[in-house]
């Protein structure tokens, strides 16, 4: 019983660290490349404001992919409280 409680404890910290890094790449990947992809555009039609949009868009992105992120997960803890409580 106490080797099966260890996995387990093993197993949520890892799924924690995993979500953790999963938090940190939904976030900064969309900036950083529509922050890049803007920049070349500025280069590209010599303007000076689309890094900025792309900024924006990238973080909208992330946010957006990190509250769905969020949102399956807290679904699914949700969904095994509840299975827990029936045991």
């Amino acid at each position: 019983m106490r080797v099966r409680n260890k996995q387990k404890e093993r197993k949520e910290i890892m799924e924690n660290y995993s979500f953790i890094l999963q938090f940190g790449v939904n976030m900064i990947v969309p900036i950083l490349g529509c922050t890049l992809l803007g920049g070349y555009l500025d280069n590209k039609f010599s303007t000076n404001f689309l890094s900025l949009v792309g900024f924006l868009l990238g973080a909208a992105a992330g946010y957006t992919s990190i509250y769905k992120m969020l949102r399956k997960r807290f679904k699914k803890e949700k969904e095994e409280n509840k299975n827990e409580k029936h045991h």
